[in-house]
């Protein structure tokens, strides 16, 4: 069972890791095997157990995290596996979280962000997530030094928009993305998108050409017209068609949902606002994927100065949580036609952990089971020393020694 567990990680970053240096390759192998033992964020914390690393071996770590680029051979691993599980017409939820350095003043690039937790502003890293499902498909930390929040979206978006064409997905954004640019820019890839509107978003209704804000706006849906960016103040503005969705649950005393729909989403309106509104739900599963990544492997806990090993680290936490739920899915599917004994022997474990810490079946208990029965790497075996070859001197005084 080891053994299948040891050789899925190291088959998965064997692509990963090719264009590194020899030492490098060790090191950065090393690392993802101590994140899997011990799910710390602090590499001086990633020793066996309880006990703490060597400093130099730290040392090296962070060394070799300074002189390489993980980010884009992650990001390829994860658009080769990822693109093969997408089902035609799936929900591709974007947000922003964000890594939470309050105490941090030194750290490169470090600027103010909001933690979501606590709702307020704070010190740390916006950090761009995209997902479907439980598989986080990206994650990367935002650099301010470099470029604004929006032109790094653009990037991620154009990239997936380009890769998933003919699965024609659906792409959910939260209140955070209420941005003409971004609808724009979707509507011109023809790209299916949901968006939650602001509540002060100006629209104009088709019907009765009125200009009014989403609140102002009762439940039930319509046809809108947008101004595109640029010509507001024009004497003949340039318009864009959306559909929009305005759903209230009974008995609910929360204040509606407001979703803004690419044209093409659902011309012939088929779907209902309930279904409509169940689609940008499933947006949900980025949330708990980062909630997952946090709490698992500790990742506010991460201890370096340079803004290069900062990512680099996350990429390989990202890579460790990819590996996991591929596990974990190739065991569910297999599992329904018997074919794999290892993976049989593993789900076998998996329930008898469950059912002893009374865990239920998902991505974070399978993290913790691995967690639990992966074998110890970094430990050195004593080998007795070699005797040396005794002179006819010595040979002959043992003797006599004997008399």
């Amino acid at each position: 069972m080891n053994k299948y567990i040891l050789d899925f990680v190291k088959n998965n970053t064997k692509t990963i890791f090719q264009d590194l240096s020899v030492p490098q390759k060790k090191a950065m192998k090393l690392l993802v095997k101590r994140l899997f033992q011990s799910g710390e964020g602090i590499l001086r914390r990633l020793g066996e157990g309880s006990e703490q690393l060597p400093k130099t071996i730290a040392e090296k770590f962070s060394r070799h995290l300074g002189k390489i680029d993980l980010l884009f051979p992650v990001e390829s691993f994860a658009d080769r596996r990822l693109i093969k599980l997408l089902p035609k017409g799936a929900v591709i939820g974007y947000d922003l979280t964000d890594i939470n350095k309050e105490s941090a003043k030194k750290i490169e690039n470090i600027d103010k962000c909001f933690d979501g937790s606590r709702r307020r502003k704070t010190q740390g890293f916006f950090v761009h997530g995209v997902g479907f499902g439980r598989f986080l498909w990206r994650l990367k930390v935002h650099n301010s030094g470099s470029e604004f929040l929006p032109q790094v979206r653009k990037k991620i978006l154009d990239r997936l928009i380009k890769i998933t064409k003919t699965l024609n997905p659906i792409f959910a954004f939260d209140r955070g993305n209420d941005d003409k640019k971004l609808f724009e820019n979707l509507d011109n890839q023809n790209a299916n998108f949901i968006a939650r509107l602001k509540k002060n978003r100006n629209l104009i209704l088709k019907e009765s050409g009125e200009i009014k804000k989403v609140e102002e706006i009762k439940e039930g849906r319509y046809t809108v017209f947008i101004a595109e960016s640029g010509t507001e103040q024009r004497k003949k503005p340039i318009y864009r068609e959306y559909e929009l969705v305005i759903y209230k649950k009974q008995k609910s005393k929360k204040t509606p949902i407001r979703l803004l729909l690419s044209k093409n989403l659902d011309p012939e309106k088929k779907l209902s606002n309930k279904k409509i509104t169940n689609l940008y739900l499933q947006r949900w599963g980025v949330e708990n994927s980062f909630k997952q990544i946090k709490s698992t492997l500790n990742l506010e806990d991460i201890r370096v100065m340079k803004f290069r090993k900062f990512q680099n680290l996350v990429s390989l936490q990202h890579l460790c949580m990819l590996i996991n739920e591929l596990l974990l899915h190739n065991m569910q599917e297999n599992l329904k036609i018997f074919k794999n004994i290892s993976l049989t022997k593993i789900f076998c474990e998996y329930k008898k952990f469950l059912k002893r810490y009374t865990l239920t079946l998902n991505s974070h208990s399978f993290f913790r089971f691995l967690k639990k029965v992966f074998p110890s790497f970094y430990r050195h075996r004593k080998r007795p020393k070699r005797t040396l070859q005794t002179s006819l001197f010595q040979f002959l005084a043992e003797k006599v020694k004997t008399f």
